[in-house]
């Protein structure tokens, strides 16, 4: 009698403390659902004149990974930027629509899934809300072609909820979270 009753109170703290988010369980959905790592990329349209300023601004010429068409004519079709041997490592797979048009796909950084960082329990166990953070990885010259800063790190939220089959994340998170 006292082993079943053992078994009883084991099956029950089991069964309740499943419905805890834990960080640990949090981490592997996070990484399973948003395919952490992953690259963080750009497209550049090298017959743009609008890239090709934005390039200008940059050091990505003077270092070598670029060259810039400076005399080109309004019927001329070749790129305006010219991606050298020096900026093959970086540079993505493209489509074969997009290098008909000149985009070509660079490598910005390498995106790392850091720590959960805290979980915020809502609606009587039934939601939450994890921080966790990324990390930027690997670093590329082509750093200098996006917008701002990059840091090494930084914070994101994930929003879950507790279905029948356990936790999952909400892709597009409701009022339930506010």
């Amino acid at each position: 009698m006292k082993n079943l009753f053992l078994i009883v109170l084991c099956v029950v703290f089991v069964g309740c403390s499943s419905k805890e988010l834990d960080r640990e369980k949090a981490f592997e959905l996070i990484q399973k659902e948003k395919k952490y790592p992953k690259i963080y990329d750009e497209d550049i349209y090298a017959g743009d004149p609008a890239h090709a300023r934005k390039i200008m601004a940059t050091n990505l010429e003077k270092n070598g990974y670029i060259t810039l068409n400076r005399k080109l004519t309004l019927i001329d079709d070749r790129p305006i930027i010219v991606f050298t041997e020096k900026s093959k490592p970086f540079l993505l797979e493209t489509s074969a629509k997009d290098r008909e048009h000149q985009v070509q796909r660079v490598k910005i950084a390498d995106i790392v899934l850091g720590e959960v960082t805290g979980i915020k329990m809502l609606n009587e166990n039934k939601s939450a809300i994890a921080e966790y953070t990324i990390q930027y990885k690997n670093i590329t010259p082509f750093v200098e072609f996006i917008r701002g800063k990059l840091d090494q790190t930084d914070t994101v939220k994930a929003y879950f909820s507790l279905f029948d089959d356990g936790w999952r994340i909400e892709k597009k998170p409701g009022l339930e979270f506010m």
